[in-house]
């Protein structure tokens, strides 16, 4: 049984995006500390995962395991904390990889949880003025996702339990108020403050990448030198990228010296009629060659 649940998991890690690769990296980070907190009575395992893979506002922590700013994106305190990120990264990830590229996720999940972890830090001190505290978990790393969804799709229709279709706009708006409102309470105030760190981080990136810079291409470099099969990232945009997605006014533009302007209005007619058939009627509606579409547009250089 265990063999074949392993050969499940490398099954899924090797041929799933990165957003799956993610969540079976979290899920297993998850399984282990559990373990180890099980058997904390026997040696203190849960203050060597607080030290030494959650985040402290303490220098003399951050300072001296400057580690702490990744491991903590993959720790989680409680099953229902984990269970409502992988939930969050499953929607916004895969609504973020389809539009700009599955290669972005990893890069801007990391991005996003070291601007939430630098704005926990800063709230630590500065607002809260906390004695002793640790963040942990991938929800800043997720609201960053999340914001670059909402920002490049915000009338992407999603189908939430018990709610029925709702556009990710109001899903997004609703998580920054609920943040916003949590920041003035003595529940997870930490927390508060590093999710709305990661918002920040989506909406820089999208804010950059629309002038024409990209700011997790050093990610994207620093990842392909342990992925030998990667294909070589430039070193800066060539062209200014548009991304929109609204009821009234929808554009994917990506121009390019050169371009045919018969064919690019052709692939422009094109692409706006697959995000409007993604705003009424769900991704999941799309077709094989649409959705194969919508990728080759989305990773086309």
């Amino acid at each position: 049984m265990f063999k074949s649940i392993i050969d499940d998991i490398k099954l899924n890690f090797s041929l799933g995006n990165m957003v799956t690769k993610l969540i079976i990296v979290n899920i297993g980070i998850f399984v282990i500390t559990a373990l180890l907190f099980a058997f904390s009575k026997l040696y203190p395992f849960d203050t060597f995962i607080l030290e030494y893979m959650a985040l402290s506002g303490e220098p003399s922590y951050f300072l001296t395991r400057p580690w702490t700013f990744i491991s903590h994106l993959f720790i989680h305190g409680g099953l229902f904390h984990l269970l409502w990120n992988m939930v969050g990264l499953n929607l916004f990830g895969r609504i973020t990889g389809d539009l700009l590229g599955d290669r972005r996720i990893l890069p801007l999940y990391i991005f996003g949880g070291l601007i939430a972890g630098i704005t926990y830090i800063v709230s630590y001190h500065t607002i809260l003025h906390l004695s002793s505290s640790f963040a942990m978990g991938a929800s800043g790393s997720i609201m960053a996702i999340a914001m670059t969804a909402g920002l490049i799709a915000p009338d992407y229709i999603v189908r939430l339990l018990l709610i029925g279709d709702v556009k990710i706009k109001y899903i997004v708006a609703a998580f920054i108020f609920l943040d916003i409102i949590g920041t003035q309470t003595n529940d997870n105030t930490g927390g508060h403050f590093a999710h709305l760190g990661g918002a920040l981080a989506g909406l820089i990136f999208i804010f950059m990448y629309r002038k024409g810079f990209d700011v997790l291409l050093p990610f994207e470099k620093l990842f392909n030198l342990f992925d030998p099969g990667a294909r070589p990232v430039r070193n800066a945009p060539r062209t200014r990228l548009k991304v929109e997605h609204r009821a009234e006014n929808r554009s994917i533009k990506r121009m390019q010296p050169g371009s045919d302007k018969n064919q690019l209005l052709t692939f422009q007619e094109k692409l706006d009629s697959i995000l409007d058939k993604i705003k009424d009627q769900g991704y999941e509606k799309l077709t094989t060659e649409e959705k194969e579409f919508l990728r080759d547009a989305s990773n086309k250089e």
